[in-house]
């Protein structure tokens, strides 16, 4: 946040952070990071920044930020930059040294995990992995689709634009990204926490959620390259074992130089 310029409702849901004393805040698309780590810094939050270029990186550093993420263009959801994680990675990296530098985009195993520490990373920041688990609120039939999904099913465009408009986005394939005019009114209805319903019209960018009934093969279903590599819903605690042993298993099997 904010995805949009700084108005009453990001202040409202940063004031929200502070009251409820979270202790990280990660920012993304947020052209004034000065402006906001202060704020999260007289607070006692730990700020990441989630940047898609070295020089993007650069100036959230310069702003005080605590950890940066390098995010490459192959990540699910809204992708700040065009470079992929493996040229990305490096040249943030040299930017921004000595700070702790995560990687994101296209992470789903331990092996993903590997070869980013092997550039030099202090950790990944994984997304659509965590999607297809029983801890997720993802809407069961959008599980389904990152579980059956090959590498070549994703595509990054702007099609869902209302709510955020020009920002470039990773999803799933469907209809209306191949080009297909969307059906008359809306496609679902999402149940808010009071209660209520909503319309959920088409091209926005609400992502199906078991609080939404409709046609959610319609909706964003945002998803990274990597779901080529996910087959099955499991307990988020299992993906975090499985993909520390299997990092773990990859960097010892390297061999060595010298």
């Amino acid at each position: 946040m904010p995805a949009v310029a700084p108005d009453e409702g990001f202040d409202a849901q940063l004031d929200a952070c502070i009251d409820e004393q979270v202790s990280v805040l990660s920012l993304f698309w947020c052209d004034d990071v000065t402006a906001y780590v202060g704020r999260c810094h007289e607070a006692g939050m730990k700020v990441l920044f989630q940047a898609g270029s070295a020089a993007e990186a650069r100036r959230a550093a310069d702003a005080g930020a605590d950890i940066i993420v390098a995010q490459g263009s192959e990540a699910g959801g809204h992708v700040r930059g065009g470079v992929g994680l493996m040229p990305l990675l490096p040249t943030v990296l040299d930017a921004v040294a000595p700070m702790p530098v995560l990687a994101a985009g296209g992470i789903v195993n331990g092996r993903g995990l590997a070869a980013a520490l092997a550039l030099g990373a202090d950790g990944a920041y994984i997304g659509t992995r965590f999607l297809a688990t029983p801890e997720c609120e993802a809407h069961p039939d959008y599980k389904q689709r990152i579980v059956h999904a090959a590498e070549t099913d994703t595509i990054c465009c702007e099609t869902f634009h209302v709510g955020w408009e020009n920002a470039p986005h990773r999803v799933l394939r469907n209809a209306l990204t191949d080009g297909q005019s969307a059906p008359p009114g809306p496609i679902g209805k999402m149940r808010r926490p009071d209660g209520s319903l909503v319309d959920v019209v088409p091209y926005a960018t609400t992502t199906p959620s078991v609080n939404i009934t409709g046609r959610t093969e319609l909706m964003a279903n945002y998803a990274g390259q990597g779901v080529g590599l996910i087959r099955e819903v499991v307990p988020a605690g299992k993906v975090v074992e499985r993909i520390v042993e299997e990092a773990r298993q990859a960097l010892a099997t390297l061999p060595c130089v010298g």
